[in-house]
């Protein structure tokens, strides 16, 4: 509640008078006792304000530190608490930090080239650079900056150097950390090189060997949960080691303290993800009951790790990992419960309703971290995961072994081996049926709270249905149900919706109306993954998989690098109906985004000054081609930039590309300027385009800049902001704002930053 608060207090208002409306009709209608739980829910509504409002006070303190620690030499002390190996160097993670400034930040990330002498629990000093973790610019973009929060970060240091502080080491930590190389080597010894990977993310929680098109492949088919460590794998381990002590003749609170002290230990190797403590704690919780005598109750072990977990990391909250991992255990006890009474003694059909329980609960939350919905992951799981603990079982007994017969150790993983290969080929399989996978976008929060509306509703009329058995009543709480899946359905915008992506230095411009869309640029000059980082995302968190155009105003990588990703990646998902270039383009680079764009199968379309692009945004928006003529020739390929009209009603709006002060003249000469609405400044605001006479003529009520901060050409130009500002225009940059989302009816313009 705090967390929305600070971003949308309307929706905290409606959330609080509604949890206030439930407990004031729960007091009155639900019987004797309730008083004491509506004020226990009331004392949990505080406190939970109360921590997330002190977590975010710390983070945005810790954030105005970095501001005043910007300088290239700067040195910061801290405790190192995790050492991570990546491709392009190591990760740390440092505690208890202190800064040159004089500031504290109480964890950091600390990203360096190598990690000599660096020991667990050791302090060191380090000398480079640091920064506040970046949000998303982007909708659908991966937001770093939620991420730190969640695991308690609040600066990212990049170092140059770094020395020991003092000698101390953290002994326990890091003969496990050494204990998890020795394991990781050994599996990349005697596994297949297909499936070390896999077994070392499957059994160690170490995913840097885990193949990026294996992760994709489970992903899609809704399977990846099989590559971390959960409850599962936890349970294999707990409940053998618990049966071994009690065979072997040890009492209950003997097997259960060693049984969670191995299990405590492994966690601490493998790393204390939320899956990974909400497992170990909800199986120390079991043995706990059976020392006592008591019944483990699913509800209250669940809620102990949960608890646990946001009291010290509140804005875990957000994170995918921790809301599947509760969702997905706390949905096998409601509505499985439910379910599993409808299935009487049916054990297959115990297994598929509870798969179901767990695809219904986590549903939405899958479509709002990958935008994406595999509908036969529902029999998919109930055939892959039973296979899971054959698969845990041969790895852990193939690499123990191993260490006393090598090669026997190697035949020991073939159990796992067959099980993956036949993962892999049952998630090939079911790519080739229809409808293998719906692209849905992100769902709002109200869509998602109907969702689950009917999701309860639907699970109460088969409640009752138990009590006084009725097709009509079946009948009526699966019609629930699939009302749910269509408030998840894509909700396409009303007029003309515009989105100006932040991609640095560079232009990416989203056009949707009348449900149909098109691409005017995409691409960046700070890096070549715009394409997979950034526009893929984007699209298909508006569940878009088709853009009926995709315009290329002129080659140059800073307007054509995400479109070309499209082009010659099939596995973005994303197709071209018409691709659009200047006829007076000329060079390789045009031919070969044609031949390319034919390859996939898209039409490819040449545009001149005069051309109408008829229908490309429904009936009401009209685009139209300004500049360049057919036979324009320039040495200089900016001046090449296609340069697009769109008008709707009484709103207009200019999309210029990099096109310059001579190209904007000739539009003079021949009349083809009017008064605009909205410009997308030409060349991110360069001092080459946005002459004096074209914005005298234009006269923009906004004017977009598409730059990137702190960009070496010094974009956007003083002179030019200056000259817009005379001509009474507000301006918009994406660098500070973030992606610029513009909507209209014709009448009335809406613009908002997605950062700010």
């Amino acid at each position: 509640m705090a967390l929305w608060m600070t971003a949308e207090r309307v929706r905290f208002l409606a959330a609080a008078v509604l949890l206030i409306l439930c407990l004031a009709l729960w007091k009155k209608y639900g019987g004797e006792g309730k008083e004491k739980a509506a004020a226990a829910v009331f004392a949990g509504f505080f406190l939970g304000f109360f921590v997330m409002a002190l977590e975010t006070w710390r983070f945005e303190g810790e954030g105005t530190a970095w501001d005043a620690f910007k300088e290239e030499d700067a040195r910061i002390w801290g405790r190192v608490e995790a050492i991570e190996e990546r491709e392009d160097g190591f990760r740390l993670i440092l505690g208890d930090v202190k800064t040159s400034a004089g500031t504290k930040i109480r964890r950091v990330f600390c990203y360096t080239d190598q990690a000599e002498g660096l020991k667990l629990g050791r302090r060191i000093t380090a000398s480079g650079a640091g920064e506040e973790p970046e949000g998303a610019g982007n909708p659908g973009s991966f937001d770093y900056r939620l991420y730190c929060r969640g695991m308690g970060i609040g600066g990212v240091f990049y170092a140059e150097s770094y020395e020991a502080a003092d000698a101390r080491v953290d002994r326990l930590a890091e003969a496990l950390r050494n204990l998890k190389a020795v394991f990781s080597a050994r599996l990349l010894e005697i596994a297949p090189q297909e499936d070390a990977g896999i077994l070392m993310a499957v059994l160690l929680g170490d995913k840097t060997r885990l193949p990026d098109p294996v992760y994709e492949l489970y992903r899609r088919n809704g399977i990846s949960h099989l590559l971390a460590i959960s409850g599962l794998h936890v349970s294999v381990i707990g409940l053998g080691i618990w049966k071994g002590f009690r065979k072997g003749g040890a009492g209950f609170w003997v097997s259960g303290l060693l049984a969670s002290g191995i299990l405590i230990l492994y966690g601490k190797m493998v790393g204390f993800g939320p899956s990974v403590t909400r497992a170990v704690l909800m199986a120390s919780l079991s043995f706990l009951a059976k020392a006592f005598g008591r019944t483990y109750d699913l509800p209250s072990a669940l809620c102990v790790p949960c608890l646990i977990l946001l009291i010290f990391r509140p804005y875990l909250l957000t994170q995918a990992g921790f809301q599947l991992s509760f969702l997905a255990v706390g949905a096998i006890f409601y509505p499985g419960s439910v379910l599993l009474r409808l299935a009487g003694k049916r054990k297959l059909l115990q297994s598929f309703l509870i798969s179901l329980s767990v695809q219904m609960a986590t549903g939405p939350v899958i479509l709002y971290h990958s935008f994406e919905l595999p509908p036969y992951g529902v029999f998919l799981n109930l055939a892959v995961i039973p296979l899971m603990t054959y698969v845990a079982v041969s790895g852990f007994a193939g690499l123990f072994g191993s260490f006393l017969w090598e090669a026997g150790g190697a035949a020991f993983l073939g159990g796992a081996h067959y099980v993956l290969r036949f993962y892999e080929g049952l998630c090939l399989l079911t790519e080739r049926l229809p409808y293998s996978n719906l692209v849905l976008g992100r769902p709002a929060f109200w869509q998602m709270a109907l969702y689950y509306g009917c999701l309860l509703a639907g699970t109460l009329v088969f409640s009752r249905a138990l009590k006084r058995p009725g097709v009509r009543r079946m009948l009526f709480g699966a019609l629930f149900w699939a009302a749910g899946y269509v408030f998840l359905l894509p909700i396409r915008p009303s007029g003309l919706f515009v989105t100006f992506l932040d991609v640095g230095q560079g232009d990416g411009i989203y056009l949707e109306a009348d449900g149909r869309n098109l691409l005017v640029d995409c691409g960046s000059s700070w890096g070549n993954e715009v394409g997979e980082n950034c526009l893929v995302p984007f699209l298909k968190s508006r569940g878009v998989t088709h853009l009926d155009g995709a315009a290329v105003s002129h080659g140059d990588w800073d307007h054509v690098s995400g479109i070309r990703y499209l082009l010659e990646s099939e596995e973005s998902g994303v197709t071209i109906g018409t691709l659009l270039l200047a006829k007076a383009g000329s060079g390789e680079i045009y031919e070969e985004l044609a031949r390319m764009a034919r390859k996939r199968g898209s039409a490819v379309r040449y545009l001149e000054a005069g051309d109408r692009l008829e229908g490309i945004l429904g009936r009401e928006v009209s685009v139209e081609c300004l500049y360049p003529a057919g036979d324009f020739s320039s040495e200089d390929r900016n001046e090449e930039s296609l340069v697009l009209s769109v008008a709707y009603g009484g709103f207009s709006m200019l999309l210029t590309g990099d096109v310059g002060i001579s190209g904007e003249e000739q539009m003079i000469e021949e009349g083809r300027l009017r008064p605009v609405t909205v410009l997308k400044a030409g060349h991110h605001g360069s001092s080459t385009s946005s002459g004096e006479d074209f914005v005298r003529i234009l006269k923009p009520s906004w004017v977009i800049f598409s730059y990137g901060e702190g960009n070496r050409y010094g974009h956007p130009h003083e002179e030019v902001v200056e000259r817009f500002q005379d001509a009474g225009s507000s301006l918009l940059g994406t660098a500070r704002m973030g992606a610029i989302e513009l909507t209209t009816d014709g009448k009335r313009v809406r613009l908002k930053g997605y950062r700010n």
